[in-house]
């Protein structure tokens, strides 16, 4: 339903674009009312819920398991075992905070094209796309730091 009114928006202001070019003077009043009955931050806040969406559904129905590299790199470190790649995905499926945290990370996280950035200095992943991060507890960033061979 979401989509279908992105998509209908889309197609009006292209429309009143298309519009602008030919009359100038209906430009202007079809513009504001388009603009009175939608506001671009709504449309924005639907676009980003249907990629969350999409990436909750990758961590909860991916099969495949969790490789990590160093940051930038496209040689894979290692892959995470069946258990350590459920702990992550369950670390994943956890409250995430809505802004990219201000934090250097060396790691890589990848599950199905979706890369999710991690630092073992401070214990949180980074999730670029999403604009999104987790910081994780003491024994969270433990664990993962000791899957990484970090002591």
């Amino acid at each position: 339903m979401k989509r279908s009114i992105v998509f209908l928006l889309v197609f009006l202001l292209t429309a009143v674009i298309v519009l602008s070019s030919c009359e100038p003077e209906n430009s202007a009043s079809v513009s504001e009312n388009i603009s009175s009955e939608v506001s671009n931050e709504e449309v924005s806040d639907e676009i980003k819920d249907d990629t969350s969406v999409d990436v909750s559904d990758i961590i909860m129905n991916s099969q495949s398991p969790i490789t990590v590299s160093q940051r930038r790199s496209e040689e894979i470190l290692f892959t995470l075992s069946g258990e350590d790649s459920d702990f992550v995905k369950d670390l994943w499926r956890g409250e995430w905070e809505p802004a990219i945290a201000e934090c250097i990370c060396d790691y890589e996280f990848k599950l199905d094209g979706m890369i999710i950035e991690y630092s073992d200095e401070c214990g949180l992943f980074n999730d670029y796309p999403n604009q999104r991060s987790m910081t994780l507890t003491e024994e969270q960033t433990q664990a993962v730091n000791k899957m990484l061979g970090i002591e």
